[in-house]
């Protein structure tokens, strides 16, 4: 992998620019309750640290620690891991470039900015002029990993993106389903034309009753779409293993409350 050097020029990608010279990727937040997300480690988290806190920033960000460690304050932290987003980016960006490497390396060159950071790295290679089609087999990968894609990235732009790679079955190019599917989306009634669904029934429920990953608890909703309107379908061994399927907006014309949902 091509390493950032110290006094190299930064490529700043257009999305992840902020008025005043701020540098922060969209999906990267901080709020009353500390910082969110680790934006190193695709899976790490640190709470709790508000202005003013100390944290171990060496067990933050996943690094062996030195002698006796390095206790430093919350907004120490935040800079330092700031600095580390930006030196993973330009790594990625570089590495993924490249077209000369495997699906299974550029899915590990990404997942080093953080899954939640994953979806504005694509969009600026997109942006740019870095599409190969390696890129378009970790897409689906990419829109699963993250917490909330349809955050990361505005619906208009997963289109895109989704548009120009074509229909995939676990990230290779497959034929759509040739017939209109029956799936199911656990959500609020305001969350009920997103783009992730599935035709488990189970993980729908799963979803709808337990509020998963900070979400509203909510219902049910089932929709028949039309196999030009099924972007990717994400199933495959590694991922969460949800049978989803990532749907255009426009094909959910008559989406309607599960009568079966508990």
């Amino acid at each position: 992998m091509n390493s950032f050097q110290g006094g190299a020029e930064l490529r700043l990608l257009p999305s992840l620019k902020k008025s005043e010279g701020q540098i922060l990727p969209t999906p990267f937040t901080t709020s009353a309750s500390g910082l969110q997300q680790s934006s190193v480690s695709p899976d790490s988290e640190v709470t709790g640290n508000q202005a003013g806190d100390s944290v171990d920033v060496w067990a933050a960000l996943g690094s062996s620690r030195p002698g006796e460690g390095r206790v430093i304050d919350a907004d120490a932290f935040l800079a330092l891991q700031k600095q580390s987003v930006e030196q993973a980016l330009a790594e990625a960006w570089d590495f993924l470039m490249d077209e000369g490497h495997t699906v299974e390396d550029l899915r590990n060159a990404c997942s080093r900015v953080g899954r939640n950071n994953e979806p504005a790295l694509i969009w600026d290679l997109w942006c740019e002029d870095g599409w190969h089609d390696g890129i378009a087999q970790i897409v689906g990968d990419v829109w699963s990993a993250a917490e909330y894609p349809e955050r990361a990235l505005d619906q208009s732009m997963w289109l895109e993106i989704f548009g120009y790679a074509g229909f995939r079955r676990d990230g290779e190019v497959a034929p759509p389903p040739a017939e209109s599917l029956t799936l199911y989306r656990g959500a609020t009634a305001e969350g009920r034309f997103g783009m992730s669904w599935t035709n488990d029934l189970e993980v729908a429920e799963k979803f709808a009753r337990a509020g998963i990953r900070g979400r509203a608890v909510g219902t049910v909703w089932t929709a028949e779409v039309e196999p030009r309107y099924l972007l990717a379908y994400v199933g495959r061994e590694g991922t969460r293993g949800e049978s989803e399927y990532v749907v255009d907006p426009a094909g959910l014309i008559d989406v309607r409350e599960f009568g079966g949902s508990r």
